[in-house]
């Protein structure tokens, strides 16, 4: 979070009981109105912080066990990954994925530096701008009945390989600038030598732990072991330079192709999805402090939400048009692309604690990534209604 936060251990379970009362408030609401519940936490982020009421004040405490939250919900993320469905969309998911997050990079680090941010600042905007979130998307697609569409199936798998590439660049920038790592080559080897053990532990040690487990019947203890997984490998990944949450998100994915996946899902998500989880988004609300935006700031936010939306829709639109979709598939497919939120918001926060982000920047992000998540179902709702049959027939008989 922001820089500057306070530690007052005796506010801090009253700052807890305030921030989860109105999350159960807000979630009643944002259900009424359709709005998604990421969205909304931060919302009430917002209105309880410094730029409305100031009830709650930024913390360093919640801040940490908000990092729990986003380290069980990467970890989370990991699980639901589908990997048969990545491979039997392969090639058609890998190029709308690659021109989404491509050009997005280049253009978010171009108009970074054009506002005078230094390099690892704007190539870091620009991996912020590489994430989409699928969960808005989802919601929408499914209220359109156009889910398990040729459409749908892309923008699902496509939405992954984005979250996949961004976390990959992240373990870059993320590395390179803590400065330790002394040069390219040893950063790069210092990556590879994680992802080896990661490999290692996710396909032979933790199945062999989870048989062990099985022939003792200590149901519980897998569950145990799974987070206690997840924690090592986000610490190992923070310790060797990289994030913390992609240890948990790698982590996920192997945890996620073997028998408990079920099981770790169900009792994570109570204990992330009750109260870690919401404490994070909220926190991230309370972080900011839109008072603070000026003129410049406010030219920069529009500068760079327009660009997120466009570089996002044309990457993944001439990404479509290559594997032989046609324009109005691929404007679609572009549409469905376009929202940032839940991995966007994480590779925000990490930018915070590393001095990347400077508070006016956060601002905008957050203000870019509302505008996203609120845009894309617009455009999906308008871009999947089909010409009436009164209106073709009317042509053809004329």
């Amino acid at each position: 979070m922001p820089t500057g936060v306070t530690v007052d251990p005796s506010s801090f379970l009253l700052n807890l009981a305030i921030i989860l009362i109105f999350t159960k408030i807000g979630g009643i609401i944002c259900k009424r109105f359709g709005v998604p519940s990421v969205l909304g936490q931060v919302l009430i982020g917002v209105v309880l912080g410094p730029t409305v009421l100031s009830l709650v004040q930024p913390d360093m405490l919640i801040d940490e066990v908000g990092q729990l939250g986003v380290i069980f919900l990467m970890f989370l993320a990991g699980l639901d990954t589908e990997m048969d469905t990545m491979k039997r969309l392969g090639k058609k998911a890998f190029l709308v994925a690659t021109g989404g997050a491509l050009l997005p990079l280049f253009g978010g680090t171009l108009v970074a530096r054009l506002f005078n941010f230094d390099f690892k600042t704007s190539i870091f905007v620009g991996t912020i701008l590489t994430a989409t979130s699928i969960s808005i998307t989802v919601q929408t697609l499914l209220e359109l009945g156009k889910l398990k569409t040729a459409e749908g199936n892309i923008i699902l798998a496509a939405a992954v390989i984005d979250d996949i590439i961004g976390i990959l660049l992240l373990a870059v920038v993320s590395g390179a600038s803590t400065g330790s790592s002394g040069n390219l080559l040893m950063l790069v080897g210092q990556i590879i030598f994680f992802f080896i053990i990661i490999y290692l532990f996710g396909e032979f040690v933790f199945p062999l732990l989870i048989s062990l487990h099985a022939k003792y019947d200590i149901r519980e203890g897998r569950v145990t072991l799974a987070i206690a997984a997840c924690l090592f490998f986000a610490w190992l990944a923070d310790y060797m330079g990289l994030a913390t949450i992609i240890g948990a998100y790698l982590l996920g994915i192997f945890v996620g192709q073997t028998k408990v996946k079920s099981l770790v899902t169900q009792r994570i998500q109570i204990i992330a999805y009750t109260f870690f989880t919401p404490i994070f988004f909220v926190g991230i609300g309370i972080g900011v402090n839109l008072r603070q935006i000026n003129l410049s700031s406010l030219i920069f936010t529009l500068a760079i939400t327009v660009t997120a939306i466009l570089t996002k829709m044309l990457g993944c639109m001439c990404g479509a048009l290559m594997v032989k979709f046609d324009l109005r598939s691929s404007l679609r497919i572009g549409a469905g692309m376009i929202a940032r939120g839940e991995v966007g918001l994480v590779i925000t926060s990490l930018g915070v604690r590393m001095g990347l982000i400077p508070g006016n920047l956060f601002s905008s992000i957050l203000i870019l990534i509302i505008v996203t998540t609120v845009l894309t179902p617009i455009l999906l709702s308008m871009m999947f209604i089909e010409p009436k049959k009164e209106i073709v027939e009317t042509a053809i008989s004329g």
